[in-house]
């Protein structure tokens, strides 16, 4: 792994983040859980890789709490960042009570970061799986990424949440 970080470009920035497939699932989700470093300078990124590696310990309170297995080992992305003109969260299935044929889509301007931790109240779109949020400019892409996001989820069988960048 060393070697391949010797190969990134310097004035490259990147996102380390923590990914694992006992993540997210039908008994809770760990969002927030573990520590991302946005905007990392390629001499930087193992250090942020061992700093995200590290937070995997913070979640094992939660993880019992509601009866999930746990383990320290945790995979690391990292990844170029993006000039986000807007990030988000695309809900498979919004919970607030709209029932399960409704898709909740979460939106910020810039940074998806400002939307995980609460810093910023999102703009919201609540569909029947089609697409509808006046404050953006072109709401053609929330049909596509609502399109793209029920692709996969009848792949795997379920409803699955997604952040997403565009």
């Amino acid at each position: 792994v060393r070697m391949q970080l010797t190969n990134l470009t310097k004035f490259q920035r990147f996102a380390v983040r923590s990914s694992g497939i006992s993540e997210d699932g039908a008994k809770g989700s760990f969002a927030g859980q573990h520590l991302t470093k946005l905007n990392v300078e390629a001499s930087a990124v193992w250090e942020a890789v061992e700093e995200v590696r590290a937070s995997a310990g913070q979640s094992q309170a939660y993880a019992e709490a509601i009866g999930v297995e746990h383990t320290m080992a945790m995979p690391v992305l990292v990844q170029r960042m993006s000039d986000d003109w807007w990030a988000g969260v695309y809900f498979g299935m919004d919970v607030t009570g709209n029932g399960p044929q409704f898709v909740r889509i979460e939106a910020v301007i810039g940074l998806g970061d400002k939307l995980v931790s609460g810093m910023v109240t999102p703009k919201l779109a609540i569909s029947q799986r089609r697409a509808e949020m006046d404050a953006l400019r072109d709401p053609s892409w929330i049909r596509a990424l609502i399109e793209a996001v029920s692709n996969l989820e009848q792949r795997v069988g379920t409803a699955i949440d997604v952040e997403w960048v565009l």
